[in-house]
């Protein structure tokens, strides 16, 4: 009996210490977002600060096992093009006929009065 109890014991030291650490895992990946998402990243403030996001977001889609790539548009400034980051993850469906496209999209730089974005 005293073994069972000693297995126990030891069973839910290892399953505190393995949720603590799955814990704090959790907390320190989102802490890391936020510090990279977090400061100024305006384009006409800190082009190397955006490029830096988008190098994130990148990097981010690729470690997901998303195919991933960046496409580069004009902007209404011309020094200043826009590049979208684009992460894909083919379905079960994809190239037949019922294969179906869900797209989301997001800034990752500054956007002046955000709090109309929605």
């Amino acid at each position: 009996m005293e073994l069972c109890n000693k297995t126990v014991f030891l069973f839910f030291c290892l399953a505190s210490v393995w949720l603590s650490v799955e814990s704090m895992t959790k907390t320190q990946s989102l802490r890391s977002i936020l510090d990279h998402f977090t400061s100024t990243r305006n384009v006409y403030v800190d082009p190397a600060a955006k490029q830096t996001a988008r190098d994130f977001i990148v990097k981010t889609f690729k470690d997901h096992g998303l195919h991933t790539w960046t496409e580069e548009f004009r902007s209404n400034q011309d020094e200043y093009p826009g590049v979208n980051v684009v992460g894909q993850l083919p379905g079960r469906y994809t190239g037949t006929s019922d294969d179906k496209i869900v797209v989301i999209g997001s800034h990752y730089d500054s956007v002046p009065d955000y709090s109309r974005c929605g």
